[in-house]
């Protein structure tokens, strides 16, 4: 069983959310880490929040878990 890790980040449309995913996971390949990462993107006609779940460990990540840590 591989073991692998979850985090998810959130925030409001605009502040940058897409990219701190980004960056974590080219953070994360360069230190030897599999990386998958998917991004959720709600209807924004009214502003709202968007979400990137990076999911990362040393084995293929083939999609996303459920353990999460959250920072805030």
């Amino acid at each position: 069983m591989s073991q692998s890790t979850t985090i998810l980040f959130g925030g409001a449309a605009g502040d940058g959310v897409k990219e701190a995913g980004i960056n974590c996971a080219r953070l994360l390949q360069s230190v030897g880490y599999q990386v998958f990462v998917s991004f959720e993107y709600p209807s924004l006609i009214r502003g709202g929040h968007n979400y990137c779940r990076l999911t990362f460990g040393k084995e293929k990540i083939f999609g996303r878990i459920r353990r999460y840590i959250n920072f805030y």
